[in-house]
């Protein structure tokens, strides 16, 4: 589970439940086990008589997440850690410190808890099932595809010894349904962020995402946007990032073609870079005279 929002300009995560597994049911009232780990990671405290939370701590840990994961050495990568109510919880405290709460969620049934306990983006969203697809239009939450990191996983899962063993079965099958799972959500409607979880693949690779979203019928304005006024409303910072208007920042590079017709143009800084005209780094331009040179 992650917070998104401004305060120090982070996104942090909470400690999984050690009290909940997979065949947690949805809903029910928060256990003496839910609340020692409230306690211990969030620092929420509860009343005796109510049972509801009070004061969090100021800061949040890291641990655990919505669902399992693929790159961690454990064999299931989608079953739920949350139950819900633990999850409205945390949804609660984050908006006592005025954030959004992101979920990594490769599992149906980790998703469908999180965003029915109002969690705001999730990431990956890899085996997602229509009925989380209905229920994020309905809840306005928003899907952070990370198609990079599934098809990088995939690839290097099939070179012997690149991942230890108990990784590459889920690498296998999870990297190949992100990529169909996020062409299904842009059909169903769900809102959609732009999000790579470089780190997992090669920093410097992130304008692949553009590509793999085109790949599965996105079309180029939409994802344009998803990575520039829809991450700027999520961060809760549209009046500072996403638009190309006077106060506000930006990177912005300037090529010899429109983006709009070819999405690829993202990546001409790795493939062809005498394509770039100039480049805009927090509004300090440097011009990329062709044939050579450049200047500030």
């Amino acid at each position: 589970m992650g917070l998104i929002g401004k305060r120090r300009g982070k996104v942090v995560k909470g400690a999984g439940n050690p009290g909940s597994s997979g065949s947690d049911a949805i809903g029910g009232s928060l256990s003496k086990n839910d609340h020692n780990y409230l306690t211990q990671a969030f620092g929420i405290t509860y009343d005796p008589g109510s049972g509801l939370p009070s004061a969090p701590a100021s800061e949040f840990p890291l641990g655990h997440t919505a669902t399992g994961g693929v790159m961690s050495l454990a064999k299931n990568g989608q079953n739920p850690q949350f139950t819900v109510d633990v999850i409205k919880a945390i949804v609660s405290t984050a908006k006592d410190y005025g954030m959004h709460v992101a979920a990594h969620a490769h599992g149906d049934e980790g998703m469908y808890r999180a965003v029915m306990a109002g969690v705001k983006t999730i990431e990956h969203g890899s085996i997602m099932k229509k009925r989380t697809m209905k229920l994020m239009k309905e809840m306005d939450a928003y899907l952070v595809p990370t198609i990079s990191a599934g098809e990088h996983v995939a690839k290097m899962a099939k070179i012997p010894g690149y991942y230890p063993e108990i990784i590459i079965p889920k690498a296998i099958e999870i990297g190949v349904q992100n990529k169909r799972t996020t062409g299904e959500a842009y059909k169903m409607g769900v809102p959609i962020s732009f999000g790579t979880d470089a780190g997992v693949f090669p920093h410097g690779e992130n304008a692949g995402e553009f590509i793999y979203m085109a790949e599965v019928g996105i079309p180029a304005d939409f994802i344009l946007q998803s990575a520039t006024i829809t991450n700027a409303k999520l961060l809760d910072m549209s009046d500072k990032l996403g638009q190309i208007a006077p106060g506000f920042y930006a990177d912005l590079i300037a090529t010899d073609a429109n983006p709009l017709e070819d999405i690829s143009l993202s990546l001409i800084h790795i493939s062809e870079p005498t394509r770039l005209l100039s480049i805009w780094v927090w509004g300090l331009g440097f011009e990329k005279k062709r044939g050579g040179g450049g200047g500030g």
